[in-house]
C-alpha cells in the first residue's frame, strides 16, 4: 500500500511539472490563452515551438543595439494584429499560423543576422 501511495505521489508530481513546462512553452502563458489563435498555438506542439522560437528572436531584436527598440516593438504589434485577423478568419487556423510564423521567423532572422 505504501509503495502504491509513493508511486501515485511521484506520478502526480511529474504531471504537475510537465503541465507547468507546457503552459510556458509558447512565447506567452498558455494558461491565459484567450482566443482561437492562442488556443490553437497552445494546443499544437509544432505551433508552440514556432511561437517560442519567434519569441526568442523578437526579444533578441528588441535588445539588438543596432535596431530601434520602438520600431521593432511597433512592427511586432502590427504583425500580431494582422496574424490574428488573417488566421482568425480561417476555418482551421493551423496552416495559416504555421506559414505566417515561419515567415516572421525568417524576417526576424534577417534583421538579426
Amino acid at each position: 500500500m505504501t509503495r502504491n501511495l509513493a508511486a501515485l505521489i511521484i506520478l502526480a508530481a511529474a504531471i504537475i511539472v510537465i503541465s507547468a513546462a507546457t503552459a510556458h512553452a509558447a512565447s506567452f502563458d498558455c494558461r491565459k490563452a484567450s482566443n482561437t489563435i492562442e488556443w490553437t498555438i497552445c494546443g499544437d506542439s509544432r505551433l508552440n515551438e514556432l511561437d517560442s522560437h519567434m519569441g526568442r528572436l523578437y526579444r533578441q531584436a528588441l535588445n539588438a543595439p543596432y535596431l530601434n527598440r520602438n520600431s521593432v516593438r511597433d512592427d511586432q504589434r502590427r504583425w500580431l494584429r494582422r496574424r490574428n485577423r488573417d488566421c482568425g478568419a480561417e476555418r482551421d487556423p493551423y496552416y495559416c499560423l504555421g506559414y505566417t510564423m515561419e515567415e516572421r521567423i525568417r524576417y526576424l532572422e534577417r534583421l538579426l543576422y
